[in-house]
């Protein structure tokens, strides 16, 4: 399990930029940066999921190199989001809209089916399984 206690104040600036507090935070956010210094890994693996024949991006990934990513990350946050929900397949959102019925705010592993054994984190562990399984979710802040 990846466990980590709340880092109280360490996202500020990014969440208090979204109008969250960072108390509302998971321990396990840690492990889903979103800052410019693991901006190649994200931007890789957005690549990686459009790029996927069943993908609803299969045409591209909106942003053409890094830079125009990481201008998004941080000036644009939702557009980032929209494009990573673009790149699931139908049956990723499928289970993703099943998933959020079940439980929202938490970490989601859309390779499983919600309906036979719901694979998500809790507010303070998220369990290997999620990660090894695929295609993860989390909504951020």
């Amino acid at each position: 399990m990846f466990e980590a206690p709340l880092l109280f104040g360490m996202y500020k600036e990014v969440v208090g930029s979204l109008g969250s507090d960072e108390s509302d935070i998971p321990g396990w956010d840690i492990y889903f940066q979103n800052d410019i210094e693991n901006s190649q890994y994200l931007y890789n693996e957005l690549l990686w999921a459009c790029g996927r024949r069943e993908s609803d991006a299969a045409d591209g990934c909106k942003f053409k190199t890094l830079t125009e990513f990481q201008n998004a990350l941080t000036s644009n946050y939702p557009e980032v989001q929209s494009e990573f929900y673009r790149a699931l397949t139908a049956n990723e959102k499928d289970k993703l809209l099943e998933y959020q019925a079940l439980k929202s705010l938490v970490c989601y592993s859309l390779n499983q089916d919600p309906g036979f054994g719901a694979t998500m984190s809790t507010w303070s562990t998220l369990h290997t399984v999620i990660k090894n399984a695929g295609v993860i979710w989390f909504l951020a802040y």
